[in-house]
């Protein structure tokens, strides 16, 4: 039988040692340390830290957390912020698994996932079993859950047949779809504060964008799929991804794609 344990690209975990029966965590092979929101941290002076932290995204709750100062590191995040944080070691459960991470405490008020579970937290359970980090999507194991998605594209008026597909697709199976105009769409740059603003209201709660960016807003495209990334929204199409195949000279120098002898013209 084997030891591994396939997980989603989000997860709900808890937090024994610090009194959350429930927070969810996105789950991030990219990142090496895994990461509490926190509000209010205050180092007590006897080796001792104390925070609160808000589980649930858009819900008051509040739980008051204390735990022992481990260690203090810099740490830049994916926007290429560097941060000097306060590391603490504590307990996570998910499903019949307990084990001990260090995790990083920041505030992450603006982004949608309360805690990142990064690789070294994720790399080992107690018994030994590796857990196998996916890039996305949910066990298969898992009840369905509906999805909030977003659509980038020009066509608000889902004329494009491509376009109608995708959200049909999506309804079927119980998600809700929306067309978003990505050059409609407005950046709150402000750091450790990403936000998208899109007709004077701000875009929150989805779980997931798809974007259908054509070639001519190709730069200020991807920097709308870039702060949904910031904000921890899954990218189907990741920006990284969409500004490599649009420089085509760049992709065909990729050793390990195969392509046919080319002689461009000038």
């Amino acid at each position: 039988m084997s030891d591994r344990i396939t997980l989603g690209w989000r997860e709900w975990l808890a937090l024994p040692d610090l009194g959350i029966p429930a927070i969810k965590a996105k789950i991030d092979s990219g990142a090496r340390t895994s990461v509490i929101h926190a509000f209010h941290v205050e180092q007590l002076g006897n080796g001792r830290v104390r925070f609160g932290v808000h589980p649930l995204q858009r819900r008051s709750r509040e739980v008051w957390c204390e735990a022992l100062l481990h260690d203090e590191r810099w740490v830049t995040d994916s926007g290429g912020h560097r941060e000097f944080r306060p590391v603490i070691r504590t307990r996570v459960t998910l499903g019949g698994d307990t084990w001990a991470i260090e995790a990083t405490l920041t505030a992450r008020e603006a982004l949608r996932h309360r805690m990142l579970l990064g690789r070294t937290g994720a790399g080992r359970t107690p018994s030994g079993r590796s857990r196998r980090l996916l890039p996305a999507g949910p066990p298969e194991t898992s009840p369905p859950t509906s999805m909030k998605i977003a659509i980038l594209s020009r066509n608000r008026n889902r004329k494009l047949y491509s376009t109608r597909k995708l959200i049909k697709a999506a309804e079927a199976r119980g998600h809700a779809a929306t067309v978003i105009d990505v050059l409609r769409c407005h950046m709150n740059l402000v750091p450790h504060a990403p936000a998208i603003h899109y007709r004077g209201r701000p875009l929150e709660g989805f779980d997931a964008v798809i974007p259908r960016i054509g070639a001519s807003v190709t730069f200020y495209g991807t920097a709308v799929v870039r702060q949904f990334e910031m904000m921890g929204v899954y990218a189907l199409n990741e920006s990284v991804a969409i500004t490599r195949s649009r420089a085509k000279a760049s992709a065909c120098r990729r050793p390990a794609l195969p392509t046919h002898r080319t002689i461009p013209r000038t």
